[in-house]
């Protein structure tokens, strides 16, 4: 009887490669970390951290659901006072923080599309479909300055940084803005007890 010839080590190797388990996408599995030596106490602590945290995991997403279940019933109980739509209300939350200027930006581009295709939209009458004012123009209005003041007010009250000033440097907005900024953070420094707690809002 012929005897069956034994595969190669070289074929052995490449069998064992092929069923070896494969890695995500091609990339070689990252080692394990190495134990890191340590007493047994510090073990102890170590089990000690991870369970504290998951117990403030926990309790993190126990606060979110709750506050998340009385919003829900909030904005049912506003839609039905109101008798604004699910869909209405929603937007709404959505840009009630947004640069009033920037609302009505979006809006006015709506109602343009809607003219251009002869759609009917009953409030694109109240819009006059002209280009959007210049720099100059709009650190002359006086509604444009107040929403960049709040905007930074609202971008200090947040802890955002100085520098996300959105507006040109140099303009009068961009100076309206770091003085809500300032105004916000001089409060902050106020209420913490400490010098006006402000940073410098440069442009």
């Amino acid at each position: 009887m012929a005897r069956k010839l034994r595969p190669s080590s070289a074929t052995e190797s490449q069998s064992g490669a092929d069923t070896e388990e494969p890695t995500k996408r091609g990339r070689s599995k990252a080692p394990e970390p190495a134990v890191q030596a340590a007493t047994e106490e510090q073990k102890r602590e170590a089990m000690d951290r991870l369970v504290e945290a998951q117990k403030a995991l926990k309790a993190s997403k126990a606060e979110h659901d709750k506050q998340r279940g009385k919003y829900r019933n909030a904005f049912k109980e506003a839609k039905k006072i109101t008798g604004f739509t699910e869909d209405a209300l929603s937007k709404y939350m959505k840009v009630r923080d947004a640069d009033p200027h920037e609302i009505d930006a979006e809006v006015r581009e709506f109602a343009r599309v809607c003219n251009f295709m002869n759609l009917p939209v009953g409030f694109q009458s109240a819009f006059s479909f002209e280009a959007p004012k210049s720099d100059a123009a709009l650190d002359e209005d006086q509604g444009a300055l107040k929403a960049a003041e709040e905007q930074g007010y609202r971008a200090g009250s947040d802890g955002d940084r100085p520098v996300s000033n959105p507006y040109p440097k140099g303009s009068e907005r961009n100076a309206r803005w770091a003085i809500g900024y300032q105004r916000a953070q001089v409060e902050i420094g106020s209420r913490m007890g400490g010098g006006n707690g402000a940073h410098a809002a440069h442009a």
